[in-house]
């Protein structure tokens, strides 16, 4: 009996060291995942503002095209000679 009690008692410290594993294995999965996520999210909030930032840029220099593209239109307008009228 005694014999028996020993093994029940030796079998129990396995499953608990056991769970005791497996609960230190999920807690630290459940901090990897998170950092994971915390990356992740990280990541998309600098990809966002990268857009925006390329978007704007992008804007900028569309304006820019136009503004020179009528500054462009102006100087050719300067530079024509007005026709003149014929009064017969």
């Amino acid at each position: 009996m005694r014999v028996l009690l020993e093994e029940v008692t030796k079998l129990h410290g396995a499953a608990d060291a056991h769970r005791a594993s497996v609960t230190a294995s999920r807690d630290l999965k459940d901090r990897v995942a998170e950092r994971v996520r915390v990356n992740e999210n990280e990541m998309t909030s600098s990809e966002e503002i990268q857009s925006a930032a390329e978007i704007r840029q992008s804007v900028g220099e569309d304006q820019l095209a136009a503004k020179e593209g009528i500054k462009e239109a102006e100087g050719q307008r300067k530079h024509e000679k007005p026709e003149k009228t014929r009064n017969s």
